[in-house]
C-alpha cells in the first residue's frame, strides 16, 4: 500500500513538472453564450443575433464509450455550424462523468451526483483524462476561412475549454463525500487538482481556461481547503507569468453569487483573468429555485455581476434566449459587454510557468 502511495505522488509529480511550452495569450471570452440542450441539437436552436457563441457540456463518457476509442462527431458539427453563424464556442467536458472502464480501474472511487466517479488523484484516471484531451486537441475540423482542415485547439470558433478536476468536475464537496474518504489527503488533492487543469492547458494553450470554484472544506482550517487550492491555481496558472485561468459558477441570479458567500474568491480575481458565469436556472421557466429569478428578468442580475466581478460572460438557457420581452436587455448588455470589439485568438507566445 505504501509502495502505491509513492507512485501515485511520482506520476503526480510527473505531470505537475510539465513542459514549458511556447503559449499564445488567450483572449477571455465574453458576451452572451447559449447553453445546449441535450436534446436539441445546435442546428435546430434558435439563435439570435445578441448571441456571441454556444456552450457546448458533454460527458467525458459520451466521448470515450471504450478505452481509446473516441465519439468527437457530436464536437466536429458544433464546430462547423457554429462557424457557418458566426458564433463562437465554449467546450465544457464533465470530468466526472467518466467511461465505465475508468471507474473499474480505479484505485479508489467516491459518490458524486449521479453515481461514483474516481478519486481526483487516481493514476489511471488522471492519464486517460490527458490522453482524452490531447486526442481531442487533434481533432481535424474543417475551417472555412483557411478554407482547409485544422486541428480543434487551432480553430478559430473554440475559444474556451474548461478545465475541471478529474472525478469532482469543480472545486465543490457539498456533502464532503470526497474530503471524508479514507485515502484523502490535502496535498494529493491539491496535486490532482493541479495535474487535472494543466492537462487541459497544455492540450489548448491557444483557447481560454476555466475552471469551475465554489467553497469546499476539510478538517483542517489554517488555512481553508478552498483559499490552498484558490493559492495554488494564482500560483501556477493566474499569475503574470502563466497564461491565465478564469472562474466560473453556476449560480448567477437575482441574488447571486454573493461574493461574501459563494462568491469570495470570484471576487479575488485579477486581470487578465475573469470571472465566467452561467445562470442558476432560466428566468421565464425556472426548473429550480424559483424564488432566486422572482424578476423574471435579469438586467439586475446583469448590473451586479458585472459590478461586483468585472463578469462579461455569460451562459443562458434557452427559454430566456427565445423570449420576446427579454430581447432588448440582451441587446442591450451584449452590446455593452462586447464594447471594444471582437478578441480572436492571437500568434504572440510565452512560455507557461512550470512553478
Amino acid at each position: 500500500m505504501k509502495a502505491l502511495g509513492c507512485l501515485r505522488v511520482l506520476i503526480l509529480g510527473v505531470w505537475l513538472a510539465g513542459v514549458p511550452l511556447a503559449q499564445a495569450v488567450p483572449p477571455p471570452p465574453r458576451g452572451l453564450y447559449l447553453l445546449s440542450d441535450r436534446h436539441v441539437p445546435v442546428e435546430k436552436m434558435v439563435l439570435p443575433s445578441f448571441l456571441s457563441g454556444y456552450a457546448l457540456r458533454i460527458a467525458w463518457k459520451d466521448l470515450e464509450p471504450t478505452k481509446g476509442e473516441y465519439n468527437f462527431a457530436l464536437i466536429k458539427s458544433t464546430v462547423s455550424e457554429l462557424q457557418k453563424r458566426k458564433l463562437k464556442l465554449t467546450l465544457e467536458i464533465f470530468a466526472s462523468m467518466v467511461p465505465d472502464y475508468v471507474l473499474a480501474g480505479a484505485e479508489g472511487t467516491f459518490k458524486v451526483r449521479g453515481g461514483m466517479a474516481p478519486l481526483p488523484w487516481d493514476p489511471q484516471a488522471q492519464a486517460r483524462w490527458k490522453a482524452l484531451l490531447g486526442a481531442l486537441a487533434q481533432l481535424q475540423v474543417w475551417d472555412s476561412v483557411a478554407n482547409k482542415e485544422v486541428a480543434l485547439r487551432d480553430h478559430p470558433t473554440l475559444t474556451a475549454m474548461d478545465a475541471p478536476v478529474v472525478g469532482l468536475q469543480c472545486i465543490r464537496d457539498i456533502r464532503r463525500d470526497l474530503v471524508s474518504h479514507p485515502a484523502y489527503r490535502r496535498e494529493l488533492f491539491l496535486d490532482a487538482v493541479e495535474a487535472s487543469v494543466r492537462s487541459s492547458r497544455e492540450a489548448f494553450p491557444a483557447d481560454y481556461g476555466f475552471t469551475g470554484f465554489f467553497r469546499m472544506e476539510d478538517d483542517n482550517r489554517r488555512p481553508s481547503l478552498d483559499e490552498a487550492v484558490f493559492v495554488r491555481l494564482e500560483r501556477t496558472f493566474m499569475g503574470p507569468d502563466q497564461a491565465g485561468l478564469g472562474l466560473f459558477q453556476e449560480l448567477w441570479s437575482d441574488d447571486g453569487p454573493n461574493k461574501s458567500t459563494l462568491g469570495a474568491f470570484l471576487a479575488r480575481v485579477k486581470a487578465p483573468n475573469v470571472v465566467m458565469l452561467q445562470s442558476l436556472t432560466s428566468w421565464k421557466r425556472p426548473f429550480t429555485s424559483p424564488e432566486r429569478v422572482a424578476s423574471g428578468n435579469p438586467d439586475k442580475a446583469f448590473a451586479a455581476a458585472y459590478k461586483e466581478f468585472g463578469a462579461r460572460y455569460f451562459e443562458l438557457y434557452s427559454a430566456d434566449v427565445r423570449s420576446s420581452d427579454l430581447k432588448p436587455v440582451f441587446e442591450a448588455w451584449a452590446a455593452r459587454l462586447n464594447a471594444g470589439g471582437e478578441l480572436e485568438k492571437t500568434s504572440a507566445s510565452r512560455p507557461m510557468s512550470s512553478k
